[in-house]
């Protein structure tokens, strides 16, 4: 069914809606009243192109800051961002509308407009997955991109002219210097110092964006996995994956980082635990792909602050033979110096580059036996500028990783009875 004024029919219906999903070529002042006073979860994706003048996106910046809505800008250099597409959710029930009128009072209300209503979930969540797959390219802003903006571009009389899309290209070149990474900077800074205690919508929904990422990856890494018949293995259940994004009773008060990872079995990982969480692959030795604030880790996991003492037990036990001492040591040289161990809360970590004999390293990961409240762990780091970390690079650099550090798992792994 097609609707020529679309206030008429979608205002009535926004009030009551759960969630809403907003994508605008242009969003103006006078379109603001139309979501300034719901009470629903908001997505809104604006463009520039045609152009969002910058009091609007300042004032849409002020409400994402406030938790109000998750708000950002689709800005790639020669790309015209120019859909119209409204959705909402209320419950189990979704409709969603796509037409010819952007954000404002002239394309909802006085204008001569057509939208094509949808009323078939299935139809609505094909939309919303273009959505989301949009809004993960598009950019979170802050006053900085905004008063450049406006001092460079924003001149609308000159919209259509070329010298006006010169400017724009030249504009948008240095914000999108990380779109082909598969990590961008709001998947960093959704782990900043600041964002890390916090449980508000905003700073839950960019850690879930970030989760369901690292789920997308795991599906490009473990077939590659399963073809080298390595004995690694994903949690049984999906949800836990990856670690998860919002706080509760099992997580750190501070999420200042999330993982992929793989290990033991679930009877691997129940042998010798009494509790659920001394059973569960989480607190045993694991392979896992990190992300934090300033970094991408790949790391063999040897145990968390407490954890895996059934791995940490049987690896010193191991350790204190001079031909094992010897072993490790070969094993870990061959890492390269690009790797660390993290033992015993020692900092700066030991680097693999300074550890010159097999007494240097078992003097370093004997201390771990007097500090099992500690981290230990055996990986690489890479800042998030590495072009290993590009889209068409991370499988490699996580499965070239895990493939060092595969050989270090299994002679940290307790041996299963």
């Amino acid at each position: 069914m097609y609707i020529s004024v679309l206030a008429d029919t979608i205002g009535a219906e926004l009030l009551l809606a759960d969630e809403i999903w907003l994508a605008a070529g242009l969003v103006t002042q006078s379109g603001l009243p139309f979501i300034r006073d719901l009470k629903s979860s908001i997505h809104l994706m604006a463009g520039i192109d045609l152009p969002t003048p910058p009091n609007i996106l300042r004032q849409l910046l002020a409400w994402s800051e406030a938790g109000k809505i998750e708000f950002k800008v689709f800005s790639i250099e020669k790309v015209f961002f120019h859909p119209k597409v409204y959705i909402w959710r209320r419950g189990g029930q979704y409709k969603a509308y796509i037409g010819s009128g952007n954000l404002t009072n002239g394309g909802w209300n006085d204008n001569i407009e057509l939208f094509w209503e949808i009323d078939k979930n299935a139809d609505c969540l094909s939309l919303i997955a273009w959505f989301e797959k949009h809004m993960i390219m598009a950019l979170t802003i802050d006053e900085k991109f905004i008063a450049d903006y406006e001092s460079r571009v924003f001149k609308p009389s000159e919209a259509a002219s070329q010298a006006h899309q010169k400017r724009l290209a030249d504009f948008k070149r240095p914000y999108e210097h990380d779109h082909d990474f598969y990590f961008r900077q709001e998947d960093f800074d959704a782990f900043s110092e600041e964002r890390a205690a916090l449980d508000n919508p905003i700073a839950k929904r960019a850690r879930q964006l970030v989760n369901r990422k690292l789920k997308a990856l795991h599906d490009r890494i473990f077939p590659e996995v399963l073809m080298r018949g390595w004995n690694l293995h994903h949690h049984k259940r999906d949800s836990n994956i990856v670690s998860h994004y919002a706080h509760n009773a099992r997580v750190s008060a501070l999420l200042n980082g999330m993982w992929l990872y793989y290990g033991k079995s679930p009877l691997e990982a129940a042998q010798g635990g009494k509790s659920d969480e001394e059973k569960s692959m989480n607190n045993h030795v694991r392979l896992q792909l990190i992300i934090r604030q300033s970094s991408v880790g790949v790391w063999c996991a040897v145990g968390k602050g407490g954890g895996s003492r059934i791995d940490r037990l049987a690896f010193h036990e191991k350790i204190q033979y001079p031909t094992m001492q010897h072993v490790f040591f070969n094993l870990v040289k061959s890492l390269g110096d690009e790797y660390f161990i993290d033992v015993a809360g020692i900092r700066p970590f030991y680097r693999i580059s300074e550890i010159k004999t097999a007494k240097d390293l078992f003097d370093i990961v004997n201390q771990d036996y007097y500090h099992l409240d500690q981290y230990f762990i055996v990986g690489m780091d890479v800042n998030p500028q590495d072009d290993r970390l590009r889209d068409d690079h991370i499988v490699v650099l996580v499965l070239s990783g895990f493939e060092k550090l595969y050989p270090i798992y299994n002679f940290f792994k307790a041996p299963y009875q």
